[in-house]
Order: structure tokens, then sequence, then C-alpha cells
């Protein structure tokens, strides 16, 4: 077999199998485990056991996989693991170690068998079957007497939930009459098989509901004997497994083979008696033989299979292979021999291969050891009473009470919740389950009684327990020969789950409350219509109401008259349809002054699913006076052009501060806030503050630098200037992902003052600004006989002729949308360069779109 077939095999077998590399380590699994553990297969592949398993289960795993691996040795094991869906199974594992050809252990691999619902059935407790009609009447699984014959003596309420019939018009009827034709003829051999045997026997089969469509019900049949040993009635159990037919039917591709695994692969020739022509190595642990005994034609696998059991099993691959559209069937259990004639019983699960016109060449088949659960579920069924079945089946506690409190009996589930105080039969229900001394004060149980109709109540667990919340239902057991109740049946269910979940909700609910009350951000939620569900007090304080008086009333009454229609219309558009809504809008207070507010609205469903517009509310009136007056200061700075002292002035009194308090609190509001059209919203608040800072940063710089006196010059190579220069604009780089590229040829020596640092900044600053993303700049160094020729060459929109002439003059920009700017940055590099007795300009860039800046620096030779 391909590796290929053998991968499929892996992925389409129920047994989980993985194997390890080392004792933390995965090398990889199948998806049986991989689903077990609600994992990606590909996720555990190099997986470490710490990355997906508590720190307990872990631990446990790794002290198995280190005996292993030091004693070389093959273990068994019974483990309770979690699975993805949070539930406790009980795996039977066994690890086996691969030794190399040094005696080393290559690695070890592993295979693990679900046997929860094994062991449950092993532990069932036998019971009399005194309550089982008012047992009956309250599980959701059918429960119904009939004659030896078939015919209904009595069925549960549940027949009428399941399959739609009321018990009453069930009764003179024979079980049999409502199975699927395909199943009728087998049905009856199973069931005059049963009445020759008395061997009670799990079946499946499809079933007519009473609206026309069948369901699959798997039922289980035990018989009631009179005093002489006859067949006096039987009794069925049955529930509805539909939905797990068809989760079964979907994953019935999904088995696979491994060498260390229970699971048998087969690959068989259609000849005569299906010679192998291939089968995994493990096939010697079932069958006793080896594999080369299969695949040297020593013998078929027909040669295998008991002699009362091949007719059946030619017959249903006969039946299945002239099926066209069959793929895959599953055989009923049969028996092989094994080499030491043992009896061995399995389940085999058949895959037809077919050429391209349709004819069967091959089979490929899954054989499972299934001889030992066999052999337990039948003992099992032999040995329970039909009330057993009844009893421990039901996933929640029982408890019955009689009229003086006492227990009478319990099912596991109860020993499982109260194992402290086990036995449990024979003590006051009150005592056992809650410590008290007298009966509780609002017992379900004591109400069922005295009413005698059902009850139900909510109890805490017993203090340390795991189970924390318990609800109860006390069903009233009526005696039919005197009327009287003559017992209490309590259901219990552990709901501690869905107790903390509802107490996590409301603790968050309390909490989302106070932060929505508290949180200095105006919120409010208005209907589809646009009325005002909630305000908190920040967005009150906003406005200058308080919330009585705006709940209720249309959003619009904070809103400027001439407004109001437009708002009212984007509001609607907004509920119908528009993802994000978000601006500054002009708002009016409670004393018809004027605000400009910053809002984001998000639309949320209320439990009737209708619409609703949550909407988050800054008053950025202050800032918004703050950038009108910062602009007016610029504005009249442009005009006036006299930077040194007014602008000076205006920088250490009116702008530095506001602007740092606006850049203060927006950082503080970006790094708190998680909601992105917020964030969007302050992130633009952010530059164009940073935008202002710069220009008030470049004015002030152009004016120290027009009161620099007595400057001192010394030796400096302009080339590291320049690529230090570079390195600190990394991150402007970075974010337009623009590559400038310079080739350090020095040293180039000139006498220098550490400011000219500002104007090579100023120039590839402006380079980059104006460069689009994912583009060049070019940074050259030339001789020009007794200067440094510094060119920068850009792949910006370019420069003007009229604008080149006065680019480098203070506050003086072009008109076109090419050159943006107060024009201050150039102005500094003029300035800057003219105190190195150089000169600076620009031209178009010679290589291509873009411009070229220069600056011309005297040489020093000593």
């Amino acid at each position: 077999m391909n590796n290929k077939v053998q991968y499929l095999l892996l992925d389409q077998t129920e047994t989980q199998l993985w194997y390890l590399v080392d004792e933390y380590n995965y090398g990889g699994a199948n998806k049986a485990h991989a689903d077990f553990l609600g994992i990606n297969k590909k996720d555990l592949e190099n997986a470490n056991l710490y990355d997906f398993l508590s720190k307990e289960e872990a631990e446990s795993c790794v002290k198995g996989n280190k005996q292993v691996f030091k004693t070389k040795e093959n273990t068994y094991t019974e483990e309770w693991v979690q699975n993805g869906k949070g539930e406790k199974k009980l795996l039977s594992i066994t690890k086996s170690p691969i030794i190399d050809s040094c005696g080393n252990v290559e690695f070890v691999t592993c295979s693990a068998e679900d046997i929860t619902e094994k062991r449950e059935y092993e532990t069932r407790l036998k019971e009399n079957e005194e309550l089982f009609r008012e047992i009956t009447e309250n599980m959701q699984d059918m429960v119904a007497l009939t004659d030896k014959y078939g015919y209904f003596v009595y069925a549960g309420p549940s027949h009428e939930l399941v399959i739609g019939y009321k018990p009453e018009n069930l009764t003179g009827k024979n079980v049999l009459d409502f199975v699927h034709p395909d199943d009728y003829e087998w049905m009856v051999e199973e069931y005059q098989q049963f009445l020759q045997t008395l061997n009670p026997k799990k079946v499946e089969y499809r079933y007519l509901h009473s609206d026309g469509y069948y369901i699959w019900l798997e039922t289980i049949g035990n018989v009631i004997h009179d005093d002489y040993g006859n067949v006096k009635r039987v009794v069925f159990s049955s529930r509805d497994i539909t939905e797990h037919k068809e989760l079964e039917n979907e994953l019935i591709n999904t088995y696979s083979i491994i060498n260390s695994s229970p699971a048998v692969a087969f690959l068989w020739a259609n000849e005569d008696g299906w010679p192998v022509k291939y089968v995994s190595e493990n096939v010697i642990d079932t069958f006793g033989y080896s594999a080369g005994d299969f695949t040297a034609n020593k013998l078929s696998y027909a040669d295998v299979i008991n002699p009362d059991d091949l007719g059946r099993v030619v017959s249903e691959v006969y039946y299945y292979s002239n099926d066209p559209d069959c793929v895959k069937f599953q055989h009923k259990p049969y028996r092989i021999i094994t080499k030491n004639e043992n009896i061995r019983w399995v389940d085999d699960r058949t895959y037809i291969l077919r050429d391209d016109d349709g004819n069967v060449t091959n089979y490929q088949g899954i054989i499972l050891d299934i001889t030992e659960n066999k052999v337990i579920n039948d003992k099992l069924k032999e040995n329970e009473k039909m009330l057993d079945d009844v009893f421990e089946s039901i996933q929640d506690g029982i408890s019955v009470i009689d009229s003086d409190f006492n227990i009478v009996r319990v099912n596991s589930k109860m020993n499982e919740w109260y194992e402290e105080n086990v036995p449990l039969e024979g003590k006051k229900c009150y005592h056992a389950y809650q410590y008290y001394e007298s009966p509780c004060e609002k017992c379900p149980t004591d109400s069922a009684f005295r009413t005698g109709k059902t009850q139900m109540d909510i109890v805490t667990g017993l203090p340390g327990s795991k189970p924390k919340w318990f609800e109860i239902y006390s069903y009233p057991v009526i005696n039919g020969d005197n009327g009287e109740i003559s017992s209490v049946v309590e259901f219990v269910r552990d709901i501690s789950d869905r107790v903390d979940a509802e107490q996590k909700l409301e603790k968050s609910r309390n909490m989302l409350q106070d932060i929505i009350q508290n949180i200095p951000v105006g919120i409010c939620i208005t209907d589809k219509n646009g009325y005002f569900d909630s305000v908190n007090p920040a967005y009150c304080s906003i406005y200058g109401y308080n919330s009585d008086e705006l709940v209720g009333k249309h959003f619009t009454v904070v809103v400027p008259e001439e407004y109001k229609k437009e708002l009212s219309s984007l509001h609607d558009r907004f509920i119908k349809g528009i993802d994000e809504l978000s601006g500054e809008w002009p708002v009016i207070d409670k004393d018809s002054n004027p605000k400009t507010i910053l809002a984001t609205a998000t639309k949320v469903q209320d439990f009737d699913d209708e619409p609703k517009k949550v909407t988050f509310v800054i008053d950025i009136t202050g800032r918004k006076q703050t950038e009108n007056k910062l602009q007016d200061y610029t504005n009249e700075l442009e005009r006036l052009n006299e930077i040194r002292e007014i602008f000076t002035d205006i920088l250490r009194h009116d702008l530095l501060n506001p602007v740092g308090i606006v850049k203060g609190y927006a950082n503080l509001l970006y790094k708190k806030e998680t909601d992105e059209n917020k964030l969007k919203i302050l992130d633009k608040m952010i530059i164009n503050n940073e935008r202002a800072i710069e220009l008030i940063e470049n004015a002030g710089n152009l004016a120290r630098i027009d009161c620099m006196e007595n400057i001192e010059f010394n030796r400096f190579d302009i080339g590291e200037i320049i690529e230090e220069v570079i390195d600190n604009m990394r991150f402007s780089m970075y974010e337009k992902n623009i590559d400038i590229k310079f080739v350090n040829n020095g040293p180039y020596y000139a006498n220098l003052n550490p400011i000219i640092e500002q104007a090579f900044t100023n120039l590839i600053n402006n380079s980059i600004k104006y460069n689009p993303e994912n583009s060049g700049i070019k940074v050259e160094i030339f001789d020009d006989i007794d200067y440094w020729k510094v060119q920068i060459k850009d792949e910006g929109p370019g420069i003007s002729e009229q604008d080149k002439k006065y680019i480098f003059d203070r506050f003086k920009r072009g008109e076109g949308k090419k050159v943006s700017g107060k024009g201050i940055g150039l102005a500094i590099v003029q300035k800057i360069v003219d105190i190195h007795e150089g000169s600076v300009g620009v031209e178009d860039n010679p290589d291509g779109k873009g411009s070229m800046f220069w600056v011309k620096l005297k040489k020093s030779y000593t």
C-alpha cells in the first residue's frame, strides 16, 4: 500500500493516533486525536504538550512518556483526559517505543480508545423495578411493555414526544408494524432470535413517525419472566439517535490504521476468497498470522472467517458491490478464527475501489477487534434488569425519597456528587444533601408530598463540592392501589456553569454600567427613530441637561436648527445600512450656546432585533477654539513677516501651551481607546497637531538661527553627518517604504557648525514628505573644485520654474498643489548655508521625475 493510501486510512479511523519525538513534543497525530483535543491537525506537528494541555495533564503525560523512553517497554494506562469541548473522557492509552538499529528509542507511537461509555456500563448498579412506571413518565427515552409477540401493552408518554403517537393509540399494535420496510425482515429475525436466546441486545433501525417520515431509534430489549420462568412481558427502552446516525454517516470515512493501533488495514483483490494484496503489520495482534502469511498467498481472507458467518459476509459484499453508487459499507459484526484457533469478533468497514468503467477491482477494509466489548456488553445485557438501564442511563442525578424524608435509592451521579456522604441510602435527604438537622424550609420534595404536584427549586451543593448549584424537579409517585403518594422522585441537574455564567454576566453588566456612568466620554443610545433611550452623566454634562430631560426626546434637541434636517437624514441612512459614522458636528447646549463635538456612532441590536445607535461624544469646543486661534496667529505672522519678536512671543505664551495640552490629551485618549473609528479620528487629530508643533518648532529654529552670534566652526566629515541624518529618518522612511541610497566614499571634510545637520535634515525630510510611497531618494557628494556639492534627488511632484525663484524665502511658497507648507523649513536651510558661506539651490531631477536640491560647502584642507 502506498503512503497516500496509508495516510488516508490513518485519518479514517476513530482510534486516536499520535507519535512523540521525545518526552515533551509531538511529532504528529491523526485527525481523530486532533478532533478530540479540539486542535487543528497541523498545529500538533512538533507541538509541545504544555502548549495545549493544562499543566496538570501535561505533567502527567510527561511522567508517563519518560517511563516509556527510559524502560523502552510498552505501557498501557487508563487516564481521564479533557477533550476540546471541556468534557472529561476516560481513555485507554497504549504507548509503544520504536527502537532504532542502535537500540535507542527513535520515537514513541501512541493510540487511545474512548472507554468512557464502556466504563459506565461496567459500573451500573442493579436495582429493583418497582419505580419503573413513575420514572418512565418523566424521562425522554421511550419505555414500552409488550407481550411476547410484540404487541404494545404499555407505552410511556415519551412516545408522543419522540415518534408523535399518543400512548393510548399504540396499545394493541405490534412494535414491528412501524419499522422501515428495508429493516423489517432482519428486525423480525432479530426479535425471534432474541426470544429464543433471551439475551438482551441493542439494535439500531428506522421507525415511522406519525408525520410520515422515518427516524433512527436505538432499542434495548429485556424479558420479564413469570414464576415458572416463562416469558411474560418484554420491556423495550428506545431513544432517538437520528442526529447521531447523520453524524456517523458523515464521519464514516474518518477511519485509519497504524501499527500501534488496534485497527488492522487490508487491501483485498476482487477475486474468489479475497486474496490479500496488503495488510498492516499489526495484523498479528488480532489474527495471530503475520502480514507475510497473507501477502504470500498462504491463505486468503475468506480462510480466516468463521464458516458459520462466511455466507453472510459474502452476501453483504455481493449486495453492496452490485450497487454502482455504493463506495463504502459496514458489515454486521462477524467472527474470525485466529492462528491459535481462537474465535474473535470483528467490526469490518469496507471501501469499494472501482476502475474507470465502474468495475470493482479491490476492497479496502478497516478491521477492529470488538471481542472484549461484545463479551462485556453481552454479559451486562444478560445480568442487568430493565429498570437499571432506565435508572442509570439518565445523565442527571436521581434520588427517591420516602414520606419520612429517607433516601430510598440514588443513581451513580448522586453518589458522585455527594461522595463524602456515601452510602446515601437510608439517610435523611436534608442531612445528606444539605447538612441540615430538619427538613429544608422551602423543600420541593415536601411540597410535592403535600400538593401531589411536581415542584421545582434551585439549591446549593455541599460546601467544598464541585457542583455549586442544583436544579431539582420533585415528582410525586402515586400508589396505584390506594392513590396515596408513596414516594417522591427527585431529578437533580448540575447547573453550576449556568449560574456562574449568569452571575458573571450580571457582574459584567454592572461593571459596564459603572464604566458608562463614570467614563468622561459622553454616551447616548437612540432608537431607530432617533429618540433617546439612555444617556450617561458625561453626555448630560456636555449639554447642561439631566437625563430625565433628554430620555424620550429626539436627538435633534441638541442640534442647531439649520443642521436638524441634515443630521436626521444621516441618522436614518445610518440605521438602514451605513457601517460607520464619525465626524465633528456643531451642537447647542441647554442654554443655546454653540459647541463642537467629536462623535462616533456604532450600531447594535436589542433583544427584539431592532437596531439602535450608540454614539460616543467628546466635547472639542476648547480644542477647536485653540485650533482657530493657532490659525489666526499663523496667518498674522505670515502677513506681517515679523517672525523673530512676534512668533517667539506667541511660541512662549499662546501656542506651545495649548498645542501641548491637545497633544497630551490626544495621546492619552489614543492609548486608552480600543474602538477603531475613534482611533482613526484621534490619529488624524494627533497628525495635525504634530504638524502644528513642527511649524512652531521650525519658526523657533529660524528665529534662533537669526539670533546666533560668535558661531564656532570645526572640521567635520559631511558624509558621516549625512549618514547620521539618514539613520534618524528610518521611521519616516519605513512608514512610506522609501529607500534612500547613499554611498559614502569620503571623507569629505569641511569647517562646519553642528547646526549644518539641521539643513540636511530639512532637505531629506522634505524629500520623504513629497515622495510617493514605495519610491526612492538618492544622495550624492561630488568634488566641485574648492567645494563639496551635496545633491538630493527625489521622485516627488517637482517644483515649477516660477516657484523655484523664491522657494527658499521665508514664509514664501508656491501657489500650486505641488508645493505645500509654510515655507519655513527651506528658509532655515538657506540661513544655515549662508552662515557657512555656501550656496543652496533646486533643479529638476536630471534622472527623471522629481526635484534635485543641492548644497555647496567649502572644503577643509587642514
